[in-house]
């Protein structure tokens, strides 16, 4: 039995490496094999938690590595099996930890698997369930820091869910839950920089929502606290790519805070930061296309704010620098819809800008030119407003 275990074990675990290194094919057939010996040492003797436990990650693991596929229906199959046995195993033994953890970490990853299905209300039902295993945990063990820091995040994401369902209060209820939890984490061990970063989440998170109540003093203080904590963090580490990008996205929310209020002069600083680390870190890596999409959409910002202050030359620049990236980036991948939109809008804009300055020919060729990718949004997507999806300031 323990050479099985074993093998198992091996089996799973050059299963990870190559789902790591993108080799999806090769690294089921390897998980799969994993999964088989564990369903037969489950089989041979159900009263072995252990081996009930092995199994029940084995079936979280194989879903886990399809998520890149897009099949989601695959994927909850796999982590509804998980979490039946997870439920078992902590009804057994109420008093294990390790069981009573499993089981929460398998009704969030449920739940976020019926978030992406559409499923809000399951996901919320699931996350809530998740939530509550946590509470009790931390109870029953207040000191156990990483528990808090679980519980935060349960709560965190609750309240993006209440937020997608129009809940506002009720998100901002649970942000600001987690916000105090992580709070006195980060005080307790201000050297913890996994506690400051996500305490900086927190905080912007409660922003979003003060921002939606129209609460814009409150909003930018909150995320004027993110950023002094991201600048921290990212001069603490500059190669920190992470903690990089991070610093760029407090910066631009800052300037929607100002932009909000119309202090357009403070805004454009703000975003004009946020567009120098963006460059650098697209500059890094031309191959990274979420940062190259972060670049595109710092320019489109930087040319919102200049448009609001009549330089319509300048907004103009921005445009068609942001143009010139999403063009790449539409072209790379045709079956992309948000990169598919993303070109759209940004011809949108230019068309905007060149009727301001009088060019009407001008500024009706760039529909013309967009027209392939509004027939590609047609194909892949629902109808929305021109512009949706975007980070724009502007309607």
């Amino acid at each position: 039995m323990e050479v099985g275990l074993d093998l198992s074990a091996a089996y799973e675990a050059v299963g990870l490496v190559l789902v790591d290194q993108g080799n999806l094919p090769e690294a089921l057939k390897y998980l799969r094999a994993g999964l088989a010996i564990r369903d037969q040492l489950a089989r041979a003797d159900p009263s072995n938690g252990n081996w009930q436990r092995g199994l029940a990650l084995s079936h979280a693991n194989i879903g886990s590595a399809q998520i890149a596929n897009g099949n989601l229906s695959i994927v909850r199959n796999s982590y509804e099996l998980s979490l039946a046995i997870m439920r078992r195993l902590a009804r057994s033994d109420p008093g294990n930890a390790i069981w009573q953890h499993d089981l929460a970490r398998s009704y969030s990853m449920l739940g976020d698997i019926q978030v992406a299905q559409g499923d809000l209300a399951g996901g919320l039902e699931s996350h809530r369930k998740g939530l509550a295993i946590i509470d009790q945990m931390v109870k029953s063990q207040p000191h156990a820091a990483e528990l808090q820091r679980d519980l935060a995040v349960a709560h965190q994401r609750i309240g993006d869910l209440q937020l997608a369902q129009g809940d506002v209060a009720g998100g901002l209820k649970c942000q600001r839950e987690a916000l105090a939890i992580m709070d006195r984490l980060a005080k307790s061990d201000s050297s913890n920089a996994d506690w400051q970063s996500v305490l900086s989440i927190s905080y912007v998170k409660v922003a979003d929502l003060e921002m939606e109540e129209g609460h814009l003093m409150d909003a930018l203080k909150s995320y004027r606290i993110s950023f002094d904590i991201r600048d921290r963090l990212a001069k603490s580490d500059p190669s920190n790519a992470k903690w990089q990008n991070h610093l760029a996205g407090s910066l631009n929310k800052v300037g929607n805070a100002q932009a909000a209020q119309g202090d357009f002069a403070s805004a454009l600083n703000s975003y004009r930061d946020s567009l120098a680390i963006t460059e650098r870190l697209a500059k890094s890596d031309s191959s990274n296309a979420e940062w190259q999409r972060d670049l595109s959409v710092s320019y489109e910002k930087v040319g919102d704010v200049q448009r609001n202050l009549l330089d319509f030359a300048g907004a103009l620049k921005s445009y068609r620098d942001s143009l010139a990236i999403t063009e790449r980036l539409a072209k790379s991948d045709p079956n992309n819809p948000e990169w598919q939109r993303d070109l759209s809008v940004s011809y949108q804009r230019i068309g905007v800008v060149l009727a301001r300055q009088g060019d009407r020919a001008g500024g009706r060729s760039p529909t013309v030119v967009a027209s392939p990718s509004a027939n590609a949004l047609r194909n892949l997507i629902p109808a929305t407003p021109l512009g949706s999806g975007t980070l724009s300031i502007l309607a």
